[in-house]
């Protein structure tokens, strides 16, 4: 009960922390030859996904009325699918040309993407964002990148 109110009370903060710990755990499979690790950490992914999702889903039921939920879950699932087609198709293309490893890699690198976007919307709900804070994550993403790069090449 109390995960679920603080979810609650903190829906894009929820959002964020569930794909930054989704992005870490996701980095690191990738990066793992233990086996007992690569499971430790497909177990830990599953509530750090769901942390995002359930806050993603309450933000529809509060913000969408009742009458519309249906068509919007409707396009939500159409999108989804689509989205998960294209997704399959793309990975396995770089899969086949770089490896496995960087599959996950480029996946992790994009959805760390998404929770450094929803920290962003918690700091502008918060105050108003100058153009210096934006550097600021865009800085950060920079380096990331940069710091999952080496990493790739390291364990190649």
């Amino acid at each position: 009960m109390f995960i679920a109110k603080t979810i609650r009370k903190h829906l894009i903060f929820s959002m964020a922390i569930g794909s930054l710990l989704f992005s870490i755990f996701t980095l690191i499979y990738g990066l793992t030859s233990v086996p007992i690790l690569a499971l430790l950490l497909c177990v830990a992914m599953g509530p750090a996904y769901q942390i995002r999702n359930v806050a993603q889903q309450t933000v529809f039921q509060i913000n969408i009325q009742t009458e519309h939920l249906p068509k919007v879950y409707a396009s939500q699932n159409i999108l989804l699918s689509t989205d998960i087609g294209l997704s399959i198709f793309l990975m396995g293309f770089i899969a086949d040309f770089v490896g496995v490893r960087a599959v996950y890699i480029f996946g992790s690198i994009l959805i760390f993407i998404s929770a450094i976007l929803s920290f962003t919307l918690v700091q502008a709900n918060k105050r108003k964002l100058s153009t210096v804070d934006l550097k600021y994550y865009l800085q950060a993403l920079v380096w990331m990148l940069i710091a999952v790069f080496i990493i790739w090449l390291f364990t190649k």
